[in-house]
């Protein structure tokens, strides 16, 4: 028999190995020289715990302090990421996954206090004395080779004073596009509906060295569609009917609108003519009269009409309660007579 290893991962897609042992039949492991005579099963590889793992914070190492000397601030980049599957590993999914609060992205630094000796080092042809100095700086480090960052720099006073509200920044974000990074898009889902219009959309990443990383990685107008329309097929036509209208008299007969249209609601020859609804009916108020009405007269008259329009070509009962309508005597009324013609002539003086 084949015996089955622990899985490789808890989640996410794991493997685990499947070989062959020997087993007596009761139960239970024996050497391996008792099984000789049998053939031996191939040992395999399976996929094991397949679920999703839970979505987890993930947090980059902290950037450089944005000041040289003295308090500053440095930063880290911070994503919510999951393992989906055995190919889709590490995935930046959106912030909401993650159950647990997410983590700073910034924090305060010092790199200690900014001595008088730094503001020594500078050429001495500056202001002297009590003059006021301006702000001299360096250039930018190159913090952000690829992908965002912070790019920081140097700052100091030419003189022993300088106007601290025009201080220059001693740091900036940056972002760069990183070339070698490209989009990846998946397969298109099917149509959101059956027929007719619909949306269809698709996974769209952004991949470098086979993993998901920050879409800014990627040329933004490089980006593939990951939504767009579509139709499976037209809808056919849909019965659709108006309210009852008003009764014309007494005991009917009512009436309402009954048209075939299609998915744009214009005219259509396709609907299944069997699901038709009835476009006319006797009124609500007929019922009771209906079942009152047990005497009546002129059972010979109506048998003798009844027959007269049976024997019209294509008489058929169009009405689903013909059945009360001969047991109420209104078989007399040309209306119940056409629309019950079959019934009406089985009246029997």
């Amino acid at each position: 028999m084949l015996a089955a290893s622990e899985c490789s991962k808890s989640c996410g897609g794991g493997l685990q190995a499947a070989k062959a042992v020997c087993t007596r039949e009761g139960g239970g492991h024996v050497p391996e020289k008792r099984c000789n005579h049998l053939e031996k099963p191939t040992a395999r590889s399976m996929r094991c715990n397949v679920r999703p793992c839970p979505a987890e914070w993930e947090y980059g190492p902290w950037g450089p302090c944005s000041a040289t000397c003295g308090p500053g601030t440095q930063a880290r980049t911070v994503a919510c990421r999951q393992h989906i599957s055995a190919t889709m590993t590490n995935m930046k999914v959106n912030d909401a996954a993650c159950l647990g609060q997410r983590g700073a992205r910034t924090q305060p630094c010092n790199q200690g206090s900014c001595s008088a000796a730094r503001v020594g080092e500078l050429p001495q042809d500056g202001p002297q004395g009590g003059a006021q100095g301006h702000w001299l700086t360096t250039a930018w480090t190159e913090g952000c080779a690829c992908g965002s960052g912070v790019q920081t720099r140097r700052v100091a006073c030419s003189a022993a004073s300088c106007d601290g509200g025009q201080r220059p920044a001693e740091s900036r974000p940056c972002a760069r596009v990183c070339r070698e990074a490209h989009w990846f898009s998946g397969p298109w889902s099917p149509c959101s509906t059956r027929c007719g219009p619909g949306r269809q959309t698709r996974p769209v990443l952004c991949l470098r060295a086979k993993a998901a990383v920050d879409d800014h990685h990627c040329a933004d107008h490089e980006r593939p569609l990951a939504e767009r329309a579509c139709e499976e097929r037209p809808c056919g036509g849909q019965w659709f009917s108006s309210e009852w209208g008003t009764c014309e008299e007494e005991c009917g007969p009512q009436s309402r609108q009954v048209r075939c249209l299609d998915e744009k609601n214009r005219p259509a020859e396709d609907c299944v003519k069997d699901e038709k609804p009835v476009a006319r009916r006797p009124c609500s108020s007929c019922s009771k009269s209906l079942e009152q009405n047990v005497v009546g007269s002129e059972l010979p008259r109506a048998q003798l009409l009844a027959r007269q329009d049976h024997e019209v070509e294509n008489c058929r009962d169009s009405l689903r309660d013909c059945g009360l309508v001969l047991r109420a005597r209104l078989c007399t009324n040309r209306y119940y007579r056409t629309r019950c013609c079959v019934t009406c002539s089985k009246v029997t003086p």
